[in-house]
């Protein structure tokens, strides 16, 4: 039986406990075998979301482990990649392309912009249109805080949630 179907058939018994429908004993009996019901499946659940959250906690530290692994493995790539752009036409592979069975070395000249210092104070006077300039986004903390010291705002407010926690 789902655990919403236990919740309507103790609401059902409520109801006629209150309308008198059945004997009083009867319906304590019945509602205690549904609490009974009702505590099985809610203890289940709760070993579900026990052992989920075991696998969540083992994922998240295997992740963390081959985030880093991949990490060390792009600074080895980075590294060899700059030693081979140093040395590689300091023997001859400048202008042309390294190339053998296996492999094809080249270079390929590609553009980027860099910005020096200072370059943010002159282009606000200057060149606005040079500047990306971010949405404002509301700061929750200093919201709540401004909250609880007895401000009152037309479009903040503050809401009580309920969350369940699975020891």
């Amino acid at each position: 039986m789902k655990l919403y179907e236990i919740a309507d058939q103790y609401q059902q018994m409520m109801w006629e406990m209150e309308e008198n429908e059945l004997p009083e004993e009867d319906l304590r009996k019945a509602l205690e075998d549904i609490q009974e019901t009702a505590d099985e499946k809610i203890d289940a659940i709760s070993a579900v979301i026990k052992n989920l959250t075991g696998d969540i906690e083992g994922l998240k530290k295997e992740a963390a482990a081959l985030t880093a692994r991949a990490k060390t493995k792009q600074n080895n790539v980075d590294r060899l990649k700059q030693y081979l752009t140093a040395y590689l036409p300091r023997v001859g592979y400048e202008f042309k392309p390294f190339e053998n069975e296996r492999h094809r070395i080249s270079f390929r000249k590609s553009v980027q912009v860099e910005v020096l210092p200072g370059f943010i104070e002159w282009a606000e006077k200057n060149a606005e249109d040079l500047l990306r300039f971010k949405d404002p986004e509301p700061d929750k903390t200093a919201i709540k805080e401004a909250i609880n010291a007895g401000e009152v705002f037309d479009f903040a407010r503050l809401v009580e949630n309920k969350n369940i926690q699975v020891k």
